[in-house]
């Protein structure tokens, strides 16, 4: 590195996998929806084609901009999330799909998410924030309030998708936990988080609790049996599964996939990795699995390079919410944990994601970028 020394860096390897991975991505979703014929074979490739290269070029026009100019837009954009998710609540803005609110629209058109939009918020907010008062944050009051100020918005986009408010939730409890010194307390609120978690899942499979008609319970039911709802809840994950079994260890060839035909709802969403899995087989969704973990990889090696606390905190949130929304959606595929509807970063259809994942990987690229070789 002597050649380099006193430049600066600028990670390259990051930039050409975000590329790779939504190349890849384009081409499943492709394989994925041709068969929808309802709205053209290549309607989803198309739009998705157009979303990635405009989230390309925001990602370049981040990573150019140094990252503590974003950062003093950190309270506006926390303050912008919170309104929109109530916009799409309390006004004709927001529009239910599957029986949840996500969408804001004007007229008859679904514009984006806010959900996708408060996660990148609350990365910076909560990077700024953090570093802002990292000698305070120790103590109990200035924790509670970290914690308090992340949970108005993780509420606000639990009510309509628990999986994102889990997701925004880790975000926020990581970067409290790096910027701390005291992280017994946080080790103390994870295991508690853990311990509710299983014993909600306990009550619902051994109490009355669970023949009460709450969206979340049935969902947890469903989970704990899906062959026995396999006409209605279980439906989805069960035929996903079906998918990934009968792709065995090298796949029935790319744009082969059966249950992709009319079987599995969102395969080029929500279930995308058990399409891969059938088409590329074990071995295609293995080498997927790692290039995803090289891309996180990638952002840790940003990460402890970091020129200074926000730089790290920004990079902390970065890498907290690419590996939980990986290990959501292959975790769902698998049956693992119950269907939330997650992404799978940069591979699934959906404008508002890719947008935000790439302005994530501008910023992540732009920390890269203040980093002077010595």
């Amino acid at each position: 590195m002597r050649k380099y020394r006193g430049k600066r860096w600028y990670d390259y390897s990051l930039f050409f996998i975000v590329i790779l991975l939504s190349a890849f991505g384009m081409v499943m979703i492709f394989s994925s929806s041709y068969a929808m014929t309802r709205n053209g074979g290549t309607h989803y490739f198309l739009r998705q084609l157009v979303w990635t290269a405009g989230g390309a070029a925001l990602m370049l026009l981040v990573s150019l901009v140094d990252y503590h100019i974003w950062m003093k837009l950190a309270i506006p954009a926390y303050v912008l999330s919170i309104v929109l998710m109530l916009l799409i609540y309390f006004t004709p803005f927001g529009r239910e799909v599957n029986g949840k609110v996500r969408w804001f629209r004007v007229g008859n058109h679904n514009l984006f998410q806010p959900s996708e939009v408060v996660k990148v918020a609350v990365i910076v907010f909560m990077a700024y924030f953090c570093a802002k008062h990292v000698r305070e944050l120790d103590e109990n009051m200035m924790t509670l309030a970290a914690l308090g100020l992340a949970l108005i918005p993780s509420g606000l986009v639990a009510v309509s998708n628990l999986s994102t408010g889990f997701v925004i939730a880790g975000i926020t409890f990581s970067i409290c936990f790096v910027a701390s010194r005291k992280r017994l307390r946080y080790a103390m609120m994870l295991l508690g988080a853990v311990g509710l978690v299983v014993m909600v899942v306990l009550l619902v499979k051994f109490t009355p609790v669970g023949d009460l008609d709450v969206y979340f319970i049935q969902r947890i039911k469903v989970w704990q049996d899906f062959e026995a709802y396999s006409q209605g809840g279980g439906y989805q994950t069960l035929q996903g599964l079906y998918a990934i079994g009968s792709g065995g260890l090298t796949g029935k060839g790319l744009g082969n996939s059966l249950q992709k035909l009319g079987n599995i709802p969102e395969a080029h969403n929500d279930m995308i990795f058990s399409i891969v899995c059938e088409e590329l087989g074990l071995f295609g969704g293995i080498c997927l699995i790692l290039v995803l973990a090289y891309l996180i990889y990638r952002l840790l090696v940003i990460a402890m390079n970091a020129p200074d606390l926000k730089g790290l905190l920004l990079m902390t949130g970065i890498i907290v919410h690419v590996s939980l929304q990986t290990i959501f959606h292959i975790a769902v595929v698998l049956g693992v944990m119950p269907n939330t509807g997650v992404s799978l970063p940069f591979v699934s259809y959906g404008g508002t994601t890719t947008m935000m994942l790439m302005a994530e990987m501008g910023l992540a690229l732009g920390v890269s970028h203040s980093v002077v070789l010595k």
